[in-house]
């Protein structure tokens, strides 16, 4: 195993979990792409569609570790909605994984182009200062819930503030959900895009609870989809098979990366990188179809 071939995937790591971080987009939805379709152009040994989202998905699990950590230390996480929700998430991403691995190329292919585009869709109509966590409006415009009867719930932060909701209908929640897991075990991307705001949006949960809440869920969703991703890799052709020289250098460059776009957080306009990634899932969608039809 040649443990330098991939070493140019450090930088551009780096430069994805940067720019993921900095825009609040899933970094698995750049880098399985810079993979898939960058790998044959560079000349360097390539993988197959299905390991390459594997790769892209354990890489963003690491990615997430110190978001995670940092929202679970400020008690800024609904750990009620998130064990409502994350035991749909991890099975379906799983299942999703197993399939993904049994779908051909060039139709995994396909799939992931056509997916891309109403993913760029929402993310270019998406204007709600409210959905960010580091807006000044951190907060939804929306009036709550008017069921009372509605179960009330609160949290209390590490700083004292007290945040207090009624609780939405989690079954819709679930079917969300586990829609946005099938698209994660299948191309690596949807969730966290469909987690924030129905979160924020459907049920009112305050913008500082709903982002640690969702980076929670999509952090366990991402674990769950990777490991069945990388365990179908192992019992078809062993250790050997999981491409670890590529792993050796994603993994670091998606932690340095996430800790500069954490430093880098409101210098850069959260409407210009949303717009930008809409018009790059674009483009990448195109070119997924492109290549399958090439």
């Amino acid at each position: 195993m040649d443990l330098t071939v991939y070493l140019f995937m450090f930088p551009v790591c780096i430069a994805i979990a940067t720019i993921a971080m900095l825009s609040g987009i899933s970094g698995a939805a750049m880098l399985s792409p810079a993979i898939i379709l960058g790998f044959p152009l560079l000349g360097v040994p390539e993988i197959a569609p299905a390991a390459a989202i594997g790769m892209s998905l354990f890489t963003e699990f690491f990615g997430f570790g110190s978001g995670v950590v940092g929202y679970v230390r400020r008690k800024l996480v609904d750990f009620a909605t998130y064990k409502a929700l994350v035991w749909v998430a991890v099975p379906v991403a799983a299942v999703a994984g197993f399939v993904s691995q049994a779908i051909e190329p060039e139709v995994l292919k396909v799939a992931y182009g056509l997916m891309m585009f109403p993913l760029a869709v929402v993310l270019f109509r998406q204007s709600d200062e409210e959905l960010r966590p580091g807006s000044e409006n951190a907060k939804p415009r929306y009036h709550p819930i008017a069921d009372q009867a509605r179960q009330l719930t609160r949290v209390v932060d590490a700083e004292g503030n007290v945040y207090e909701w009624r609780t939405c209908n989690r079954r819709v929640g679930r079917v969300l959900t586990g829609f946005g897991a099938t698209m994660a075990g299948l191309i690596s991307t949807g969730i966290g895009e469909i987690e924030m705001p129905q979160l924020v949006k459907r049920c009112h949960i305050p913008v500082a609870v709903a982002a640690g809440t969702s980076i929670l869920i999509v952090a366990s969703t991402v674990l769950g989809a990777s490991v069945a991703h990388i365990g179908l890799l192992m019992q078809e052709g062993g250790v050997e098979a999981v491409p670890w020289n590529l792993i050796l250098y994603t993994v670091p460059g998606a932690v340095i990366g996430g800790q500069i776009g954490a430093r880098l957080q409101g210098t850069i306009s959260p409407r210009l990188m949303e717009r930008s990634m809409a018009i790059l899932f674009g483009v990448i969608g195109a070119l997924f179809l492109i290549s399958a039809a090439a």
